[in-house]
């Protein structure tokens, strides 16, 4: 078993609803490249993406992105303020309900463990 550094931002995305929700992604202000996306999530299922930060310029945020189908619109939800090309921890975005206007309500841990 191989066990290295960590050398990449980590997002998990723990789907604590009761539905299966899909094209979760999780992107960043100027972020040029292929944004990456959580196909499906099931009910009770955690993912995790990884982010490419090395072209972060300064400090930029970080959002969760959503189709909402009550507004029928993509939705971008506040994650985390200082994202920056030296960042390296990890993050746990917790989806724990969809509200009436079809937003997530969502928990966030910054320096998540898994320990």
């Amino acid at each position: 078993m191989f066990i290295g550094i960590q050398t990449l931002p980590l997002i998990y995305i723990d789907n604590n609803t009761n539905h299966t929700l899909e094209n979760i992604s999780v992107t960043f202000d100027g972020d040029k490249g292929k944004i990456p996306s959580i196909k499906t999530i099931k009910p009770g299922e955690r993912k995790q993406i990884a982010l490419y930060n090395m072209n972060v310029k300064g400090i930029t945020q970080l959002f969760l992105m959503h189709y909402n189908k009550k507004l029928k619109i993509t939705e971008r939800q506040y994650v985390f303020e200082n994202f920056t090309k030296d960042f390296r921890g990890t993050i746990l975005v917790e989806i724990e309900g969809i509200k009436h206007d079809g937003r997530f309500d969502i928990t966030v841990v910054e320096n998540y463990s898994l320990n």
